[in-house]
Protein backbone atom coordinates (compact mmCIF):
# COMPACT_ATOMS: atom_id res chain seq x y z
CA UNK A 1 0.00 0.00 0.00
CA UNK A 2 1.08 3.58 -0.53
CA UNK A 3 -0.27 7.07 -0.43
CA UNK A 4 0.24 9.12 -3.54
CA UNK A 5 0.29 8.76 -7.27
CA UNK A 6 2.17 6.39 -9.51
CA UNK A 7 4.61 8.53 -11.42
CA UNK A 8 7.22 7.86 -14.05
CA UNK A 9 10.98 7.94 -14.27
CA UNK A 10 12.74 8.53 -17.60
CA UNK A 11 16.31 8.81 -18.71
CA UNK A 12 18.13 8.67 -22.05
CA UNK A 13 20.30 5.68 -22.92
CA UNK A 14 23.18 6.42 -25.25
CA UNK A 15 25.34 3.89 -27.10
CA UNK A 16 28.09 4.10 -29.66
CA UNK A 17 27.67 1.25 -32.15
CA UNK A 18 29.42 0.34 -35.42
CA UNK A 19 26.35 1.77 -37.19
CA UNK A 20 26.70 5.09 -35.33
CA UNK A 21 25.34 6.73 -32.21
CA UNK A 22 22.07 5.41 -30.82
CA UNK A 23 19.78 7.07 -28.31
CA UNK A 24 16.74 5.55 -26.61
CA UNK A 25 14.55 6.46 -23.65
CA UNK A 26 14.19 4.17 -20.66
CA UNK A 27 10.81 4.68 -19.01
CA UNK A 28 9.48 3.05 -15.85
CA UNK A 29 6.65 3.57 -13.42
CA UNK A 30 7.65 4.87 -10.00
CA UNK A 31 5.76 4.65 -6.72
CA UNK A 32 6.27 7.07 -3.82
CA UNK A 33 8.89 6.45 -1.14
CA UNK A 34 7.46 4.63 1.84
CA UNK A 35 5.29 2.25 -0.19
CA UNK A 36 4.86 -1.21 1.33
CA UNK A 37 5.12 -4.47 -0.58
CA UNK A 38 4.41 -7.72 1.18
CA UNK A 39 5.20 -11.13 -0.30
CA UNK A 40 6.23 -14.62 0.69
CA UNK A 41 9.25 -16.57 -0.56
CA UNK A 42 9.11 -20.36 -0.46
CA UNK A 43 12.42 -22.18 -0.91
CA UNK A 44 11.92 -25.64 -2.38
CA UNK A 45 15.39 -26.76 -1.25
CA UNK A 46 17.35 -25.82 1.86
CA UNK A 47 20.43 -24.87 -0.16
CA UNK A 48 18.78 -21.87 -1.82
CA UNK A 49 17.73 -20.09 1.39
CA UNK A 50 21.24 -18.64 1.85
CA UNK A 51 21.17 -17.21 -1.70
CA UNK A 52 17.75 -15.63 -1.12
CA UNK A 53 19.06 -13.86 1.99
CA UNK A 54 22.07 -12.61 -0.01
CA UNK A 55 19.74 -11.18 -2.67
CA UNK A 56 17.67 -9.43 -0.03
CA UNK A 57 20.81 -7.93 1.54
CA UNK A 58 21.96 -6.71 -1.89
CA UNK A 59 18.57 -5.17 -2.58
CA UNK A 60 18.63 -3.38 0.75
CA UNK A 61 21.80 -1.58 -0.34
CA UNK A 62 21.28 -1.21 -4.10
CA UNK A 63 17.56 -1.34 -4.76
CA UNK A 64 15.03 -3.27 -6.79
CA UNK A 65 14.03 -2.96 -10.43
CA UNK A 66 15.40 -1.20 -13.49
CA UNK A 67 16.68 1.85 -11.58
CA UNK A 68 18.40 -0.04 -8.75
CA UNK A 69 21.90 1.19 -9.58
CA UNK A 70 20.79 4.80 -9.19
CA UNK A 71 19.72 4.05 -5.60
CA UNK A 72 16.01 3.89 -6.34
CA UNK A 73 14.03 0.94 -5.09
CA UNK A 74 16.03 0.37 -1.91
CA UNK A 75 14.09 -1.53 0.69
CA UNK A 76 14.07 -3.09 4.11
CA UNK A 77 12.98 -6.64 4.72
CA UNK A 78 11.89 -8.79 7.62
CA UNK A 79 12.26 -12.55 7.91
CA UNK A 80 9.25 -14.06 9.64
CA UNK A 81 9.50 -17.74 10.49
Amino acid sequence: HFDGEIGCCQRPLRASTPQGERVALAHSEAIPAGAVLEFEVTCLTDGIAKAVLEWLEYGKLRGLGQWRNSGKGRFEYEVVA
